[in-house]
């Protein structure tokens, strides 16, 4: 995937989230849940004004995750030894790896947001139950299986 179109998808993506939090944003009380046990139930407060560091914090990941490898190619711990014969193909291998998880570690925080304003909508009596943030879960850890596998055969 291209640096340029990468950088463009995670601009949108950002855009459309920060522009979606900030119109919920003055409906939600000033104490939201913050953290969510296994089941999904709230079990951590906090101001509301919390909610802005996931974005923040999932840009910066996603932006090292995209540039990083582009950049410093060397540094990256290939998962095997690498070769005058399979430089080329390792090194397009982890930057669509770590695009792709760029990603899939963007749509988790944003799924995790959206359980932070419905559960600051619901209350903490009735909860939230954050089932697919496990879904999520199972995704990354079997897109870096793959990658693994992948680079190992080529």
């Amino acid at each position: 995937m291209d640096r340029n179109y990468s950088l463009a998808i995670l601009g949108l993506l950002t855009l459309g989230w920060v522009t979606w939090l900030g119109s919920v944003y003055t409906e939600l009380p000033d104490i939201i849940p913050v953290h969510f046990n296994a089941s999904g139930t709230p079990d951590g407060w906090g101001r509301k004004a919390t909610i802005w560091i996931l974005p923040v914090i999932t840009v910066v990941i996603s932006l090292a995750l995209i540039l990083l490898p582009r950049m410093t190619p060397k540094s990256i711990n290939y998962p095997v030894k690498i070769t005058s014969t399979n430089t080329e193909r390792q090194y397009k291998l982890v930057v669509l790896f770590l695009t792709i998880l760029s990603f899939m570690v963007m749509f988790l925080m944003m799924y995790a947001t959206w359980t932070m304003v419905a559960g600051a909508r619901v209350g903490e009596d009735e909860g939230f139950k954050a089932d697919y943030a496990w879904v999520f879960l199972v995704i990354i850890f079997a897109w870096i299986g793959w990658y693994i596998w992948r680079a190992r055969i080529l």
